[in-house]
């Protein structure tokens, strides 16, 4: 249950987090509205030679006009912030995965030592009974 509510926690912040158009990859910027290859291809090629400083320096790219960048106004950021985000994040989902492989191992580790003990106890209470005459 806690797995999946962590889950549920990354993917929310992930639907809510703008997309920084400076450092998006193709498959991020095809999320946007209105984005498909050929305008995430040309948004590349474009802050190749410029940085996005706002949303209507968007409007400088060949097929994207004031329709499509009030679509995208809420959903993207130029700032580094977005890029942090996302590097706290991913830090965030590897710490995650670390102590859950770390929990795996403490479980089946105190579930082999369980069942030796229980071995040893089956053991003593048969060398017990046989001792004892039952």
């Amino acid at each position: 249950m806690k797995k999946f509510v962590v889950l549920a926690m990354f993917i929310a912040t992930g639907l809510f987090a703008a997309i920084n158009l400076n450092t998006a990859s193709m498959k991020e910027l095809m999320t946007l509205p209105g984005i498909g290859k050929a305008k995430a291809e040309a948004i590349i090629k474009y802050r190749k030679t410029h940085k996005l400083n706002s949303i209507n320096d968007l409007k400088n790219i060949k097929g994207i006009g004031n329709k499509l960048v009030a679509k995208m106004k809420n959903k993207v950021s130029f700032s580094s912030k977005s890029n942090k985000f996302s590097k706290i994040k991913s830090n965030i989902k590897d710490k995650i995965s670390k102590k859950s492989n770390k929990v795996s191992k403490l479980k089946k580790n105190f579930n082999s030592k369980k069942s030796n003990l229980k071995d040893k106890i089956n053991s003593t209470k048969s060398s017990f009974k046989s001792k004892m005459g039952f």
